[in-house]
């Protein structure tokens, strides 16, 4: 995923990480990161490299699974396999369900 920071400048959204289409959550995930950016902006005093490296630890795991499971479909659309579309859709669900 690399890093989302260099000094004052942080990528959010598709800058940071982009999605393949096929669960739509492109533009979910850039809100998610525009709103807990902007609470550890509100709450920190300074803006410093700790700072960022708190925002990229709240968003990465988060983010990662998204990613993987957007590749999956994908794989599997492309190889005509079936695989379990069913219950990786309820995987997404209960994640994206929760607080950021």
């Amino acid at each position: 995923m690399g890093r989302w920071h260099h000094g004052r400048m942080v990528l959010i959204g598709d800058a940071a990480h982009t999605f393949p289409p096929t669960l739509a959550q492109g533009a979910a995930m850039a809100l998610e990161d525009a709103a807990v950016l902007a609470e550890l902006l509100l709450d920190e005093e300074k803006l410093d490299h700790e700072l960022w490296v708190t925002f990229a630890a709240r968003r990465q795991e988060r983010v990662r699974a998204i990613v993987d499971w957007s590749l999956q479909l994908c794989r599997w659309q492309l190889d005509g396999e079936r695989g379990d579309v069913a219950g990786l859709t309820a995987r997404v669900t209960r994640l994206v369900s929760q607080p950021a």
